[in-house]
């Protein structure tokens, strides 16, 4: 592989990442605050759909990523009312959350058919940055990517940043790790988790722009292809942090690239490449499982447990 070819497959690496980091942070941020959604799929394929459509209408990529960002946050409210208000078990959270990936799909096709290939002229462009971008292969795998690509991992850092060094991060994840302490000690316990599951809608619907109007650059029925799965497995890998999500996201932007390159080489290969994101988590689980073993788990302790104020004791 020459080096034109290897800075092509590492932007690709990292572009095809930054659909993936999105979502798996609006897991994350989920998850933390103690609630669980399953329906990452479907709101990425709503939010990519609402996204490129708007695109398309208004003649405005910054609106489509609105809209789709929006549209994922709207979406997951009908998963974010009944878990926090219901107070529904960890089992109908998640059958609630596979319910509403098939809601975000029929949405997409219901509401997507006006825009099935279309090409749109308001789709996202590449940031090249002067000077850095002449550098030999981390020019063009760094500084010459789209402008949803730096908002992606820029997205991760700052949030990092938000869970762990500000009052709204502790008391995020302390409605996650103890409710009950929590509440009395004066967090207003179901806005948080409804705020977080909004918020982690969001980022999975930022997450279906950038598939559609970045990566893709068109909208297709289904077009997530499994990413939402991957996203929610992605969270255990990362260890419910946002930084270590980023080498979650590149290592299976990675298999999605190895698609594209080798499949123009071995006859047959992209049969074989197609199944590799989806077999890569029996692979690296394991990998990470003894760095889990020697810490203390970052699944918050109260992960899928509805609270009850009146039983607290």
């Amino acid at each position: 592989m020459d080096v034109a070819s290897l800075s092509a497959f590492l932007a690709v690496v990292v572009s095809s990442g930054a659909v993936l980091l999105p979502a798996t942070l609006g897991a994350i941020v989920t998850e933390l605050s103690g609630a669980t959604n399953l329906g990452v799929e479907g709101i990425m394929l709503f939010g990519a759909m609402v996204a490129y459509g708007t695109a398309f209408t208004t003649g405005d990529a910054v609106l489509g990523v609105i809209a789709g960002s929006l549209a994922g946050g709207l979406l997951s409210l009908t998963h974010a009312i009944p878990v926090v208000y219901g107070r529904l078990s960890q089992e109908r959270q998640l059958v609630l959350g596979l319910i509403l990936v098939y809601l975000g799909d029929a949405l997409s096709r219901l509401l997507g058919t006006p825009y099935i290939s279309k090409a749109s002229k308001a789709l996202d462009v590449r940031w090249v940055i002067p000077g850095l971008s002449e550098l030999p292969i981390v020019g063009e795998v760094l500084f010459r990517q789209y402008g949803l690509v730096y908002w992606a991992y820029g997205i991760a850092v700052v949030l990092t940043f938000v869970l762990y060094k500000t009052r709204l991060g502790l008391h995020l994840r302390a409605t996650g790790e103890d409710p009950a302490a929590a509440d009395a000690a004066g967090i207003r316990v179901d806005l948080y988790r409804l705020g977080a599951i909004f918020a982690g809608g969001v980022l999975m619907g930022f997450a279906g722009s950038v598939l559609s109007l970045t990566v893709v650059r068109t909208w297709t029925e289904g077009m997530t292809r499994g990413r939402g799965w991957i996203a929610l497995g992605l969270v255990t890998f990362a260890n419910w942090n946002p930084l270590w999500a980023i080498a979650g996201t590149l290592l299976f932007g990675g298999f999605e690239a190895a698609q594209f390159r080798l499949t123009t080489d071995i006859p047959g290969a992209q049969y074989l490449l197609g199944i590799l994101p989806y077999l890569a988590p029996i692979v690296a689980l394991p990998i990470v499982g003894r760095r889990l073993a020697r810490r203390r788990a970052g699944a918050p302790a109260g992960l899928g447990r509805p609270y009850l104020r009146e039983a607290r004791g």
